[in-house]
């Protein structure tokens, strides 16, 4: 018998059903200090298990997150699974995937390491913040990562539902190009990325880049993660006499509100809980799991 654990929401419950697996619920007790508690039930034991966990918006605390999966995966070893495959569709401290700095942490690094001493051989995970790395996170010895795209489900999705009108996709800055570039392929439209500095005192965005009349298309604007939005909402004010303008994110974290796009229709994946959690990327994941048996 081979299983999807996780909580019961929709994107480990339609997991389980791509894969053909069993889904067996997991539930966290959460004490008032903060410590959490994992709990799985197996009436037998699996072959294999698809550990499965997600984060909302709205609760969106990293390290319990994080903590959560780690004591989980321990639940399942000590219980006797052998092949535990972790699906993080939000990996945290994923941006730290080198050391900028000296004496600075190597977090990407150190998460890896700590699953792979609890025996995960793979992690799965949804269009990280590794900009070094491509499908495959092969860095830390014993564990696999595989980075499965966000933005082929986003394109997919915004062409069969918009009847897009002469598709012209940004990217917000340097780091988005690629995805605009994936993303426009779909849809059948032009990219381009802008360019953008932060003041490292301020915090505040420039953006620079000549895309000001667009009049009559409509755009997409693409990005990973919107966290404070910052960026993408430069990007929105280089934009004219667009038809429609829309934002596809694949990690909506809205950590100042949702109130800043009024102007354009929001997408994100359900990676990350929230109100506009309208792709799901259950199938790309299953995809991939079944990819790495080939």
């Amino acid at each position: 018998m081979k299983a999807v654990v996780g909580f019961p929401c929709a994107l480990s419950k339609n997991l389980a059903s791509h894969l053909g697996y069993k889904f067996i619920p997991m539930d966290v007790r959460a004490f008032p200090d903060g410590e959490v508690n994992p709990r799985i039930v197996l009436e037998e034991i699996p072959e294999e298990v698809v550990l499965v966990n997600t984060i909302t918006q709205s609760d969106f605390n990293v390290n319990r997150y994080l903590v959560e999966c780690l004591f989980a995966a321990k639940n399942l070893a000590d219980a006797g699974v052998g092949d535990v495959r972790l699906v993080m569709p939000y990996l945290p401290y994923a941006r730290q995937d080198a050391v900028f700095r000296p004496g600075e942490s190597y977090s990407s690094r150190y998460v890896f390491e700590l699953f792979a001493s609890l025996g995960v051989k793979w992690i799965f995970a949804v269009t990280t913040h590794m900009h070094r790395h491509e499908t495959f996170l092969n860095f830390v010895s014993g564990i696999n990562g595989y980075n499965v795209s966000g933005f082929v489900p986003l394109a997919h999705y915004l062409k069969d539902n918009f009847n897009l009108h002469n598709p012209f996709v940004l990217g917000p800055d340097g780091e988005a190009g690629k995805w605009a570039s994936e993303v426009a392929e779909i849809v059948g439209g032009e990219s381009y990325s802008l360019k953008k500095k932060r003041d490292r005192t301020t915090g505040a965005i420039k953006t620079f880049g000549d895309v000001t009349v667009l009049e009559g298309r409509d755009v997409i604007i693409v990005d990973d993660v919107i966290s404070t939005g910052g960026t993408v909402v430069a990007a929105t004010r280089k934009i004219e006499r667009a038809h429609r303008i829309f934002v596809a994110v694949v990690h909506g974290i809205f950590m100042k509100g949702t109130d800043m796009f009024s102007g354009a229709t929001m997408v994100t994946t359900n990676t990350v809980e929230n109100p506009f959690s309208r792709v799901d990327v259950s199938a790309a994941i299953a995809h991939a799991i079944e990819q790495v048996r080939q």
